[in-house]
């Protein structure tokens, strides 16, 4: 049954139905909270919401992709999992941080920014990035 409704949820967003793409994501997470593809469900939540160019939604679903990494990072999912999950949540809220910052959207490049301090605040990654960095303790060497 997940298996249908994830290519329900894809069938929906390759046709441009983000919304409707959404709510199938929502419901697995809601029916499935322990799964291990409920960051995968969260990280089509969040597509959709870009593809459907709200920015509120856009940066709302990327820190709710946050708020599931934190939880992931001490479940007995497969390292893998794990990995992808931090990946997908990294990678997302540097490249919001970064678009906002080149569009000089600042509340929400800062908002962002803040996501990825809190989030993954020993993250060389992130470190680099200066409006996180200062946010930031200096890490060690």
């Amino acid at each position: 049954a997940i298996t249908l409704q994830e290519r329900l949820a894809l069938a929906y967003f390759a046709r441009g139905q983000h919304r409707e793409s959404a709510r199938v994501y929502r419901d697995l997470r809601q029916h499935h909270p322990d799964d291990p593809a409920n960051c995968a469900w969260q990280h089509g939540i969040l597509l959709t919401a870009a593809a459907s160019l709200d920015p509120d939604a856009t940066l709302r679903e990327a820190e709710h992709l946050g708020a599931v990494w934190r939880t992931y990072r001490d479940t007995n999912f497969t390292q893998a999992i794990k990995r992808r999950c931090r990946d997908d949540a990294l990678d997302t809220l540097v490249a919001l941080a970064e678009h906002w910052q080149a569009v000089a959207d600042e509340p929400r490049a800062d908002q962002t920014c803040a996501a990825i301090a809190h989030t993954f605040p020993r993250d060389r990654i992130a470190a680099t990035m200066p409006c996180v960095a200062a946010l930031l303790p200096p890490l060690p060497p």
